[in-house]
């Protein structure tokens, strides 16, 4: 995009004083339409995280058959009521395709984009789970005098339901919850939470 700037800022003197008034406009609607998907597409997950987890073999043919599942549960709950997402936070895993890839427009640039990140990557194989939060999910705003904001990240667990028994399994620690957006790194830096159950 930086490329594009300086070819606009290049051409547009030129443009505007020796081509013709229709020709100048045409090539500065042209520019124009070339920056604006540059800036649409910039960053299409900014404030979107991800937790991503790598069940045993049993855990997962428990979860394809539905004889098990497997939520994130926000532990720590402030007292204090968040300004978004006010209630405690439970949300269930689903496979890393479906909350990765299918979770977006298939004719979106998100959606294509999503692909290209994972491309060969070992998230998409088998006993890969995952949960996709927001900003609000992520972050809790308590709201302070004055129209200020205390930002407190939340906290979560996995925990694991079967036959109307829930158990708790391991707390996801904050640097298992992972940003998409590119500015903070390319997605092969996301390493799945290694779940373990008790015998």
């Amino acid at each position: 995009m930086k490329l594009l700037l300086k070819i606009i800022h290049l051409l547009l003197p030129a443009a505007t004083c020796q081509l013709p008034t229709a020709a100048a406009s045409c090539l500065l609607l042209t520019a124009l339409c070339l920056l604006q998907p540059a800036y649409a597409q910039h960053c299409p997950y900014c404030g979107s995280y991800v937790v991503v987890i790598k069940t045993p073999k049993k855990l997962t043919k428990q979860l394809q058959t539905g004889a098990a599942g497997l939520s994130l549960q926000e532990t720590e709950y402030p007292q204090q009521l968040c300004k978004y997402a006010e209630h405690q936070i439970t949300k269930p895993f689903v496979t890393a395709r479906e909350a990765l890839i299918n979770t977006w427009d298939t004719l979106s640039y998100a959606y294509t984009e999503a692909n290209e990140n994972l491309e060969n990557s070992a998230l998409l194989s088998e006993g890969h789970y995952a949960v996709m939060l927001n900003s609000a999910q992520y972050s809790c705003m308590i709201p302070q005098e004055g129209n200020n904001y205390h930002y407190k990240k939340r906290n979560y667990r996995v925990i694991y339901m079967r036959k109307n028994k829930l158990t708790a399994l391991q707390n996801v620690s904050p640097e298992k919850i992972y940003s998409l957006c590119s500015e903070a790194g390319n997605w092969n830096r996301i390493k799945p939470l290694e779940i373990e159950m008790k015998k």
